[in-house]
Order: C-alpha cells, then sequence, then structure tokens
C-alpha cells in the first residue's frame, strides 16, 4: 500500500471541507495584513527581577515626598557630622555649635570618621537599591504601555480587515 505524503492528505481535505478551506482563508488574511505591519526595533533588552515585577503599583505621592525628605535630612546630618557640630536642647533651651577642628572630647561621644563613612555608605547604598526598583517599576510601566498599545492596533486592525 502506497502512502502519501501528509502535506498531500492535508490538502486534499482542504480542498474537498467548506470549514478548512474558510478558516486557511482567514489565516491567509491575516498573514498578509501581518506581513504589512512594520517592523520596530524592539525597546533595549530589560531584565526585570521577579520580585519587583510582582510590585507593579506605583508609589503614593506622599511616599515619594517621605523618601525625598528622608534624604534631604540624611545630607544634612551628614553634612553636620563632617562639621563637627554641637546640637544641645537643655533648660534654657536650643544650642548649636560648629567647630573647624573637633575638641578633645571623650570617647562614645562623638562618631569618627570611619563610623561616618559606614552610616553614609550604608544610607546611600539603601538609596540606590530604592531608586534601582523605581527605574525597574518605571520600565516595567513603560513595556505595559507598549503591549497595550500594541493590542489596540491589534483591534483596530481586526475591525478594520475584519480579522477574527
Amino acid at each position: 500500500m502506497k502512502q502519501t505524503p501528509p502535506d498531500e492528505d492535508v490538502r486534499t481535505h482542504v480542498d474537498s471541507c467548506p470549514s478548512c478551506r474558510s478558516e486557511l482563508e482567514e489565516l491567509s488574511k491575516v498573514r498578509g495584513v501581518l506581513a504589512r505591519w512594520p517592523d520596530e526595533a524592539p525597546p533595549r533588552s530589560v531584565t526585570i527581577p521577579q520580585r519587583i515585577y510582582a510590585l507593579r503599583k506605583r508609589p503614593a505621592l506622599g511616599w515619594q515626598v517621605v523618601k525625598y525628605g528622608a534624604i534631604a535630612a540624611m545630607a544634612l546630618l551628614a553634612f553636620l557630622s563632617l562639621a563637627n557640630a554641637d546640637i544641645e536642647l537643655n533648660q534654657n533651651g536650643f544650642a548649636f555649635r560648629t567647630h573647624l577642628f573637633a575638641r578633645g572630647t571623650g570617647p562614645g561621644e562623638t562618631y569618627s570618621k570611619a563610623e561616618v563613612h559606614a552610616l553614609l555608605r550604608t544610607a546611600l547604598e539603601g538609596t540606590e537599591a530604592r531608586l534601582t526598583e523605581t527605574n525597574f517599576l518605571m520600565i516595567q510601566r513603560l513595556l505595559d504601555t507598549i503591549e497595550e498599545q500594541r493590542y489596540q492596533e491589534w483591534k483596530m486592525m481586526q475591525s478594520r480587515y475584519s480579522i477574527r
């Protein structure tokens, strides 16, 4: 018994079946429409860690104010520590003094230069991590917007060219 190639069997069936012939014609129309769709350069490749992808919501404005307020407070404290500032609040009120050179104080009363550097490094690393996460969220939102626009274009093409 001679076997026919699968392509010939499929072609024979499509020629004899109105439903499959109609489906093939619709697919040909879709292929034609997609062939006319201009290619676009993809946005540069972005790898989004899964934990950040799950946090797709935009932070509230209040949190942004708090974040930048914290950064400003950290910068002010760094300046004051580097300027050897003394801030006191006692029964007489509030006192603020700075010294160009550190006074001879006892151990434990001031931060050493290494401790100040360590505190600043920790604060800056935390800020950098938050800013990186914010950037990833903004990029994800951009990619979602592009995906939504492409979907809307596809719906428009469906209605214009009667694609199902």
